[in-house]
């Protein structure tokens, strides 16, 4: 079982957010964070550097294979004395759902992981990996990795935050850090009273099929997009 000298601390803000960039083909995401407008959300200041916030996503079965475009986190702070930006790395696994406990799939056999990055808080940070050819033909894991942050009273901030209208179970993990022994192993944000789903948005392109019309005597020719 895994010990935490720290709670997920949840401390609530309402940020506005700048208008959202033109959509790619589909936006994989559990929670119900805007990306443009204001947003209600939770700071889940108790994940510790070496944690990792993980999202399970998935596309609708004829949206595959995808290939992924954008990785999108919302990183927030509740208090002025915390500093702005935090550093983070960013994961992506070709795997469902981990199970608690359990020490696979690990960073090491992410099909995915990004430099280190400075991400901003108040709102939505897009790191592009349109170029690292990320295709999909299933669920996928995708992780926020607390690298550095600052440590204030309530907890580390800033950091990854959920939405505030429940947390589903099968969909939020945490690469969780045992602060007896040091090792990793999987967690479910849920089983720590979190109040919602961790805010990652996955943009991804699908790969649209044409039919064709059949000439069947009459001339009929063209294409069609079903």
């Amino acid at each position: 079982m895994t010990m935490r000298l720290l709670p997920l601390l949840t401390l609530g803000a309402v940020l506005a957010l700048p208008a959202a960039a033109a959509a790619t083909d589909i936006t994989l995401q559990n929670d119900s964070i805007p990306e443009s407008g204001q947003a209600t959300v939770a700071v889940q200041a108790g994940l510790v550097p070496g944690e990792i916030a993980v999202a399970v996503l998935s596309a609708q079965a004829g949206d595959y294979p995808i290939t992924l475009q954008n990785i999108k986190v919302f990183v927030a702070k509740q208090s002025a004395q915390a500093p702005n930006t935090m550093t983070v790395q960013l994961y992506v696994w070709n795997s469902g759902a981990p199970t608690a406990g359990a020490t696979t799939p690990s960073p090491t056999q992410a099909i995915y992981s990004s430099p280190q990055l400075s991400f901003q808080a108040g709102g939505w940070n897009q790191w592009d990996v349109s170029s690292n050819n990320i295709v999909l033909n299933g669920t996928c894991l995708v992780g926020c990795k607390v690298v550095s942050t600052g440590l204030i009273a309530g907890g580390y901030q800033p950091n990854n935050v959920t939405d505030t209208n429940g947390c589903q179970g099968t969909k939020n993990f945490i690469w969780a850090k045992n602060l007896f022994t040091g090792q990793f192993s999987w967690a479910n944000l849920c089983s720590f009273g979190a109040s919602g789903d961790w805010g990652i948005h996955v943009d991804a392109s699908t790969t649209a099929q044409t039919g064709n019309f059949t000439d069947l005597g009459g001339g009929l020719a063209g294409n069609f997009a079903p």
